[in-house]
């Protein structure tokens, strides 16, 4: 049941609930829109490979309803897509998948998407699909854990992200953080109701600056992430609304290929992402 409890001063006090496995029948719409710009520069030796300034943006609006599970993981997603599009500099166009129903077959990263019909994709239907719906593997930990606190808190409150647990899910062998510049917080700034439920906005900000990366080496490398989210504080509800800026920055060279190249590349993005109720 949801703790809610009074604290000095007419606080309000919650706490979530653990996070549920998916259920089957699950439904939600998911909705995203993304803009990402910035530049990159590419040099092998003294030769430049790329120099190149972008400005891209995307969007896309699909239904989706889980249909069967194995075990605890998702096995078998069905997904509708309403609109989808992106754009580079001035030029849009509708991405191949509007109108398409799909079903995604198999669990995590071995998900394979098919036509409804069980026909196959082409390939760009299959990387837009895998992109967007295909889940982590069941033992990998859901990036939104990492936001919530330890017992109850208040609107105000706010509580440190653990930063080892994040290089752990990323993966020590790509990269290694620098714990003394690196920081991680969030605070709980208001509780509400949506979709006749209590709901939790928390506000974070990440910086993470590496110390080692695997195959390269760096002079200036940082990832700032600023964000909000609104949460269910029931575990056992799929929904969730994030609003992210995201800015990267890395001056170093890195070896792809058989190759060491320079890169120069500086992005900055910023985007939302929701699972709602279907309409």
């Amino acid at each position: 049941m949801l703790l809610c409890l009074p604290r000095p001063g007419n606080a309000q006090s919650i706490e979530f609930q653990p996070r549920e496995h998916p259920q089957q029948e699950w439904s939600w719409l998911s909705t995203e829109s993304w803009s990402i710009k910035g530049h990159r520069i590419v040099k092998l030796g003294p030769l430049k490979l790329r120099d190149r300034s972008f400005d891209d943006r995307s969007s896309h609006s699909c239904a989706a309803r889980i249909a069967a599970l194995k075990g605890t993981a998702v096995a078998d997603l069905r997904i509708q897509c309403e609109r989808a599009e992106s754009t580079e500099g001035n030029k849009t166009r509708q991405l191949p998948v509007t109108g398409f129903e799909v079903r995604g077959l198999g669990v995590g990263a071995e998900r394979e998407f098919k036509t409804a019909q069980g026909r196959r994709l082409k390939k760009a239907q299959r990387a837009f699909f895998a992109r967007h719906f295909r889940d982590r593997d069941p033992q990998e930990q859901d990036p939104m854990e990492f936001l919530l606190p330890e017992g109850a808190v208040s609107p105000g409150d706010s509580w440190s992200m653990d930063l080892v647990e994040i290089q752990d899910w990323f993966g020590p062998d790509r990269f290694t953080i620098n714990l003394d510049l690196s920081h991680a917080r969030v605070s709980l700034d208001e509780v509400l109701i949506r979709h006749d439920e209590p709901f939790a906005r928390l506000v974070f900000s990440v910086l993470i600056v590496p110390a080692t990366i695997r195959d390269g080496e760096f002079k200036e490398a940082r990832m700032a992430l600023e964000g909000t989210v609104l949460l269910p504080l029931r575990g056992d509800l799929p929904y969730m609304e994030l609003e992210l800026a995201t800015t990267m920055r890395f001056v170093g060279k890195v070896r792809a290929k058989g190759l060491r190249v320079s890169l120069d590349i500086d992005t900055q993005s910023e985007g939302s992402s929701s699972r709602l109720p279907v309409p």
